[in-house]
């Protein structure tokens, strides 16, 4: 086992662990700090929980990658292709689920704009020449 790569590819999957970690944090912090908030913000459990499995999957790989690069000595192919092909398989994961999330966002940004767009039809024209109390 080379230390120097060792080294190198650890530090590489340990700096994605952290933004990971640091990214789901603030995800959460985020959603539990505007959860109550009457649709001023456009996030949603949904969107939470998307980032978060985004996140998790996203540590999985990083530690596959470390495991299968400076541990792992396959004997037969069948088990590299296994291993590397569900890897493969998570890393399609990590560019499926940010398309659902963009979903969600913009579907909630459509909500809102309906929201606002019936809020200004309820509310009175400004411009609306008003009735004088005697007419």
């Amino acid at each position: 086992m080379n230390w120097k790569n060792l080294t190198l590819s650890g530090i590489f999957c340990f700096s994605f662990i952290l933004m990971a970690l640091y990214v789901a944090g603030s995800e959460l912090l985020y959603y539990w700090k505007f959860r109550n908030a009457t649709g001023e913000n456009l996030t949603s459990l949904k969107k939470v929980r998307l980032r978060l499995l985004t996140c998790m999957i996203l540590i999985t790989v990083m530690v596959m990658i470390f495991t299968g690069v400076n541990f792992l000595k396959f004997s037969h192919p069948q088990g590299f292709l296994t291993y590397w092909g569900i890897c493969s398989a998570l890393v399609f994961f990590l560019f499926v689920f940010p398309l659902l999330d963009i979903r969600e966002t913009t579907r909630l940004f459509m909500e809102r704009k309906k929201t606002i767009i019936k809020d200004m039809e309820k509310s009175k024209n400004p411009y609306e020449v008003k009735k004088h109390y005697l007419n």
